[in-house]
């Protein structure tokens, strides 16, 4: 993918839902985030905080801060009620590509992209910015998602390179358990049920797996597309690529969204398709408020779409 084209400039990489709904948060490759109004479907405020594209956006518990990952080796602490830049953390030495807190709002996990040793996933305290843990993740140079564990105890990272989901001692730095799949998917994007029993991933093969994170098994895959395995990679077909993957009313429902256009909702047990919509647009990112009754989806023209869902 040439980042440089002209129609990826200002894509829409990363939305985060506040806990109210009300507003939603987007970090674009234009350098730029901002906070948009649901009910009214406007910019609130434009922040101009990082020197090159901003690859992820994370809130902190009761919203009280943004954080954004970016291209320009920060990650940024932005209060959001005023759109002030708090804190640069600065421990990265290539491209940050995610960034993630933990549910009391006390550490933050990052990763950065890059060969050798400039590719690491760094744990660190939100309020000092005192880095607790550095594990350098090698030849893993693409990870697109990192999560938090309920409660803290382990990190989860979903791969685009290693094409694994991993699961992470925060304490060690270890791999508890690798959970590969379809080996020729590049994992997008991971989420973690509330109770933190099961993660569910997606992939350039347009396949959602769920896992149980107690023994690191896969549960079941299923398909956002009919797949034709002649031809099952991102380059080939980039439609076939899921973005974004969420859990959504306790675990009990499931949304995946798709480069070409379609946001779909599943059932967790029975793996039935229950919703469906295609936007006609090249989606890049997606998030659902945990009711089921808001999605918000970007595209790689710097659009933003708000949906109603009667879950």
């Amino acid at each position: 993918m040439d980042r440089n084209r002209p129609f990826f400039k200002t894509r829409i990489t990363s939305l985060a839902l506040t806990s109210n709904d009300k507003h939603v948060v987007s970090g674009s490759m234009d350098k730029t985030i901002k906070i948009w109004d649901v009910g009214t479907q406007k910019v609130r405020r434009n922040i101009l905080a990082h020197d090159a594209a901003v690859n992820d956006v994370a809130l902190s518990p009761h919203d009280r801060f943004i954080l954004s990952a970016s291209d320009d080796k920060t990650v940024k602490i932005i209060d959001f009620r005023s759109g002030d830049d708090i804190f640069t953390f600065r421990e990265h030495v290539e491209e940050v590509s995610c960034v993630a807190v933990s549910a009391d709002g006390l550490q933050v996990a990052s990763i950065s992209t890059g060969a050798g040793d400039g590719a690491e996933l760094i744990v660190w305290d939100l309020y000092d910015g005192i880095v607790r843990h550095r594990y350098p993740t090698g030849g893993d140079i693409l990870m697109r998602r990192v999560r938090f564990m309920p409660g803290g105890k382990w990190v989860v990272t979903a791969s685009a390179v290693t094409r694994l989901v991993l699961l992470w001692d925060p304490d060690t730095g270890e791999y508890i358990y690798l959970m590969p799949g379809d080996m020729a998917s590049r994992k997008e994007d991971v989420d973690i049920s509330p109770d933190g029993s099961l993660a569910v991933s997606c992939g350039d093969w347009g396949e959602v797996n769920l896992w149980n994170l107690e023994n690191g098994e896969e549960i079941f895959k299923l398909y956002h597309h009919n797949i034709d395995f002649r031809e099952p990679n991102y380059w080939q077909n980039p439609g076939l690529s899921i973005w974004n993957v969420a859990f959504f009313d306790n675990a009990k429902s499931i949304m995946s969204c798709s480069y070409d256009g379609t946001i779909k909702i599943w059932d967790t047990a029975s793996k039935n398709l229950k919703w469906s919509v295609n936007l006609k647009k090249s989606l890049t990112a997606c998030t659902i408020s945990q009711d089921g009754s808001i999605i918000v989806a970007g595209d790689d023209m710097g659009q933003v779409y708000f949906l109603k869902h009667n879950n």
